[in-house]
């Protein structure tokens, strides 16, 4: 199901499929989003700094390590989509 503003453009988007549900806020621009996902919640601002709680799949860029961070984690990233802090 998705929701409009007065002007046509697409604000939100609530999904479920296969057991999987999601909902997508979008801002007044393309950058501005929030997204809540069963094992997830990422905020990006207009700039594309985002902060992510939760589970996500993380790759070392040097040696293309993964590991996952947990559900407890808080990941923050910078506009280049750069790990800049994380806990734990």
């Amino acid at each position: 199901m998705a929701v409009f503003d007065n002007d046509g453009q697409k604000r939100g988007v609530l999904m479920s499929a296969s057991g999987f549900g999601s909902v997508d806020l979008r801002g007044p621009t393309e950058n501005w989003d929030a997204l809540l996902y069963p094992s997830e919640m990422v905020v990006t601002d207009g700039e594309g700094f985002k902060p992510v709680v939760g589970t996500m799949q993380l790759v070392e860029p040097k040696t293309g390590k993964t590991e996952e961070a947990s559900a407890a984690s808080l990941l923050l990233f910078d506009k280049n989509k750069h790990l800049i802090w994380r806990a734990p």
